[in-house]
């Protein structure tokens, strides 16, 4: 899913509503949560997998191996506790950025051949002149297009 301004957001979910009979309760529900998720301040973390005190997490060998046997109920090992710790980070990636196109600095991340900078410290986006503190800064931006991670998505409650 395109991030979209809270705006588009209401127009599809009134086209959805009229579509698929949706109670008027769920359609003001979704509205609100998508409210609440744009307003959220910027932080590294949603650009990128970090551990809880700010390091860029490399995603582990053999990750996809180990996270089938962890859906299957097996955790075992040191490595398993890596594993682990990189899965809850990803959980709370919410743009979708190929991991081969960042470009790791000391203050800050880069992406998309270095038009969008992150700070390390604030979670600030920098590009084209501009910058963003919310969620909501990126997604009323005609010239930024993102899309959301499924745990996103599901923060949003779609």
């Amino acid at each position: 899913m395109k991030l979209i301004s809270m705006t588009e957001f209401v127009q599809q979910q009134k086209v959805g509503r009229s579509e698929n009979y949706t109670p008027l309760e769920d359609y003001i529900r979704s509205i609100e949560k998508y409210a609440m998720f744009l307003r959220q301040p910027l932080t590294l973390a949603m650009f990128v997998s970090v551990d809880e005190t700010g390091n860029i997490l490399e995603k582990p060998v053999h990750y996809e191996e180990w996270l089938s046997e962890y859906n299957r109920g097996f955790n075992h090992d040191f490595e398993a506790l890596i594993q682990n710790e990189f899965r809850k980070a990803k959980e709370k990636v919410l743009f979708e950025i190929p991991r081969d196109n960042i470009e790791v600095h000391e203050d800050a991340i880069m992406f998309n051949d270095n038009r969008f900078i992150v700070s390390r410290k604030t979670g600030k986006l920098m590009y084209f002149k501009k910058t963003a503190s919310t969620i909501e800064d990126i997604a009323n931006d005609p010239d930024v297009k993102f899309y959301l991670t499924p745990s996103a998505i599901k923060q949003i409650g779609l």
